[in-house]
């Protein structure tokens, strides 16, 4: 017999909804994350606007030593 199909890959993920800078910070004073993780609000940012204001892609970033990635947070009042 043939061999059988391989099967269908699974669909992609459903991209995770972005915020501004500005929507992010104010969830970060008012401390309503709105079901966001408050330790990550940096991985909220789309793509673009992390390497805008971080200066760095998220994976760069993400393997900075913690005291670095939370000074940039907090200069950016994610922290």
């Amino acid at each position: 017999p043939p061999p059988a199909p391989a099967p269908a890959p699974p669909p992609p993920p459903q991209a995770a909804r972005t915020y501004s800078i500005t929507e992010l910070q104010e969830m970060n004073r008012s401390r309503s994350y709105d079901g966001l993780d408050p330790a990550k609000l940096e991985t909220y940012l789309a793509d673009g606007d992390f390497v805008g204001h971080f200066k760095t892609p998220k994976e760069a970033f993400a393997a900075l030593p913690a005291w670095k990635r939370k000074s940039a947070k907090q200069k950016l009042g994610l922290f």
